[in-house]
């Protein structure tokens, strides 16, 4: 009886002691995937962050380049970081020169339009002369202006002088901004233009201030007295531009 009662026992007890070891079969399995996927997910993220850090690398070597040529191309002549006595002599120089040519701009444009009191002057010469022929303030200024329009339009796309008549087009200030941004060198041409075409088309009744031409006439006049100077570079051109439209606007 006792050993029946014992094949008894054991046959009820096997199936326990297989479900456990399925159980723990079950859970190695479970254990050995969830270890294999940790660690290729960790390789992963380990390559992904090599990569940007590489790419952030690549972007630094980048900007280092680009900063560096920006400083070679903005170094001085003289490898300093102060300005030489001879330099602030032609800043000087250069100052007093471009207010003289803004005064002389301004002084063209109210002498010419003395000729139908305009422009702060009172006197009326041209006005006086057509009157008596039957021709009024109305007309005459139509026809100055038209006049001034269609000279200034010649001489601005006339083809002496390289064209240097198209550096002219506009108030000045668009061109004084280009001027100084791209550091280029001026011609002198510039300011004789700038002189005429703004008495001529001021003076003929056209509206236009004196602001710009003054702007763009003396930071023309800076530059091309820096490139006559020997001083070359893209710096001094820009420098130079800033301070001869400032004096010329003072």
């Amino acid at each position: 009886e006792i050993s029946e009662n014992n094949s008894e026992a054991s046959l009820e007890f096997q199936p326990v002691s297989r479900r456990r070891a399925s159980f723990s079969t079950v859970s190695t399995l479970t254990v050995s995937v969830d270890s294999i996927w940790s660690s290729k997910h960790h390789r992963v993220s380990r390559d992904s962050h090599r990569s940007s850090e590489s790419f952030s690398e690549a972007a630094d070597r980048v900007k280092e380049v680009g900063k560096q040529q920006l400083q070679q191309q903005t170094k001085l002549n003289d490898d300093s970081g102060s300005y030489p006595f001879f330099i602030i002599c032609v800043a000087v120089i250069t100052s007093i020169l471009c207010g003289i040519a803004a005064f002389v701009l301004h002084e063209a444009v109210k002498i010419a339009g003395c000729l139908g009191g305009l422009n702060g002057c009172h006197e009326h010469a041209l006005l006086d002369v057509l009157e008596p022929l039957g021709i009024g303030t109305s007309m005459m200024f139509m026809l100055s202006c038209t006049l001034s329009g269609l000279f200034c339009s010649c001489v601005l796309y006339a083809p002496f002088f390289g064209g240097v008549g198209r550096a002219c087009k506009g108030g000045g200030a668009v061109g004084t901004k280009i001027m100084v941004a791209s550091g280029q060198k001026a011609s002198g041409w510039v300011v004789v233009l700038r002189i005429v075409l703004s008495a001529v088309y001021m003076g003929g009744g056209n509206p236009l201030g004196t602001e710009g031409p003054i702007i763009h006439l003396s930071a023309s006049l800076a530059m091309w007295m820096v490139s006559r100077a020997n001083l070359k570079g893209r710096k001094f051109m820009s420098i130079f531009g800033v301070i001869g439209a400032a004096a010329g606007i003072s």
